[in-house]
């Protein structure tokens, strides 16, 4: 918990640090003023996605660390290709380009962390419930 609670703190201190910051990082890129619009777009979005990704980080490496790596894996491509088909639809179908594109990332990370986040606590109930029933048994 307190690991969470720490992710949710630097991704809100990242996520600040990303908006104060992309003005004065973009100017001293040497780019097209259309690659700069587009950059700023992506990257505006995709700051606020920052926090899921952090704990789609963690908890895909505590999934990995408890054993369970297979299902890390099937989270992470179920929301990789979450980010597939959001981007079909918000890029080619809605029309909203690179914004469509960040939101599409940021969806699919939600998605990962959210799954991970469900597996680990429909896995502590069984836990718990295991526990229960040994103890009514003895």
């Amino acid at each position: 918990t307190f690991l969470i609670v720490v992710n949710i703190v630097v991704g809100i201190i990242m996520t600040l640090i990303g908006y104060l910051c992309m003005n004065m990082l973009f100017s001293q890129m040497d780019v097209s003023a259309d690659i700069l619009h587009h950059t700023k777009d992506y990257l505006s979005l995709y700051l606020l996605f920052t926090i899921s990704i952090l704990l789609m980080n963690n908890f895909s490496l505590y999934l990995i660390a408890a054993g369970k790596a297979t299902v890390s894996f099937i989270c992470s491509v179920a929301g990789g290709v979450l980010n597939i088909v959001l981007d079909y639809l918000f890029i080619g179908v809605i029309g909203m380009g690179t914004e469509g594109a960040a939101i599409a990332t940021g969806l699919g990370y939600s998605v990962t962390t959210m799954l991970v986040a469900l597996f680990s606590v429909i896995r502590r109930i069984f836990c718990i419930l295991r526990g229960l029933t040994f103890l009514l048994m003895y």
